[in-house]
């Protein structure tokens, strides 16, 4: 799963910076992506990878909760970020999801500070506890599962070098990006008989 996640970065990272022309006007550039409503994603299941559009919402409620909506042909997904109260929903399809703030961490790119928080769902379920990285100006950066080799990632534009780096900071963020395995003090040896 590494190898593969490594491979993805190192692709964007080559579709970001191959053109010399507009590096100059990139890294000037702010790190929010054009004002357009449509945001790819990469979609990673197991060994095959596909993009897909989606028509992006951002919306400020009244009491001051934002929700991010992303709608494709393929599925439906929004997150509502409560930062005030701390808390966090997910909703896909007709399926809603209470998500823990798991971590919270700011990434200084050019001078700047983005907030990112980590924000898991189903975690107490085995085989089903996936993980959310969403930043509260720009809606959801990526998602994977914490048991599967299923992701989906953010794609950029090749001028967006800023929103590559902040990616970058994130898949390479050990302490933030994986999930923490479970301290065992005691291993008791089965018993044959």
């Amino acid at each position: 799963m590494r190898i593969t996640q490594f491979n993805l970065l190192m692709c964007l990272l080559l579709i970001a910076f191959g053109s010399g022309s507009n590096r100059n006007n990139a890294i000037a550039s702010e790190l929010l992506p054009t004002p357009d409503t449509i945001r790819s994603f990469c979609i990673i299941r197991k060994d095959s990878v596909r993009a897909s559009e989606y028509h992006f919402e951002k919306k400020l409620l009244k009491n001051g909760v934002i929700l991010f909506n992303y709608i494709s042909k393929e599925d439906t997904f929004s997150v509502s970020c409560d930062t005030l109260n701390n808390e966090y929903k997910a909703k896909f399809g007709g399926n809603t999801v209470t998500l823990d703030a798991e971590k919270t961490r700011f990434y200084t790119i050019s001078r700047k500070d983005y907030k990112v928080l980590k924000l898991v769902g189903d975690k107490d379920v085995t085989d089903g506890a996936f993980s959310l990285f969403v930043n509260p100006e720009l809606g959801l950066l990526l998602s994977k599962s914490n048991t599967w080799r299923a992701a989906k990632i953010l794609c950029l534009d090749k001028d967006n070098v800023l929103l590559t780096a902040l990616l970058y900071r994130i898949q390479t963020d050990q302490d933030f990006f994986y999930d923490s395995i479970p301290n065992i003090q005691k291993f008791t040896a089965p018993k044959v008989e």
